[in-house]
């Protein structure tokens, strides 16, 4: 049983930094004054990721037994909270819109009470994303965010989608 969750929690892990690792920017500020690169990136063939904020659809699903319901609230373990905490150990938001998640404007289609379950809510906010690499143009899907999402929450939350939308939504 240990060895199962030690290799579970590893390839969270993994996973989570993985994507870390993709989003990451150099805040490295010494560098070369001529480009204004960092010295770590001087030797790289790769342009530095640059994140952008988007509005992101998160769509996810839950069983809430051991939950006080879905919104926000101090003191109580919440949904929110363990999806909100997924979203910033994925990279995706800064640590200064933690703490007020109006900040990136966030919503969400409808609340439940505690131990109510739910087949699918929809989450938005404004993400930091590498719009380069990471969205597929065509279907606005966020590549590896999902996954990344799905490695930090709990087994009775998941994500089933993470899809780029537009600012009105």
């Amino acid at each position: 049983m240990l060895t199962r969750f030690a290799l579970r929690l590893a390839g969270r892990t993994a996973l989570r930094s993985s994507f870390c690792r993709s989003l990451a920017t150099s805040s490295s500020t010494d560098g070369d004054a001529k480009t204004g690169r960092p010295w770590t990136d001087l030797f790289s063939t790769a342009a530095p990721t640059k994140l952008v904020k988007r509005k992101v659809a998160i769509v996810t699903g839950y069983m809430g037994t051991d939950h006080h319901g879905l919104q926000l609230n101090e003191n109580v373990k919440t949904i929110e909270d363990d999806i909100r905490h997924a979203i910033f150990q994925a990279g995706a938001m800064r640590e200064s819109n933690f703490e007020d998640l109006g900040k990136i404007d966030w919503a969400r289609s409808s609340r439940t009470d505690k131990g109510v379950h739910a087949g699918c809510i929809v989450f938005s906010g404004k993400l930091l994303i590498d719009e380069e690499n990471k969205m597929d143009p065509v279907s606005g899907r966020v590549n590896g965010l999902k996954e990344a999402l799905n490695a930090s929450l709990p087994e009775n939350i998941r994500v089933f989608s993470c899809t780029r939308v537009s600012k009105r939504f």
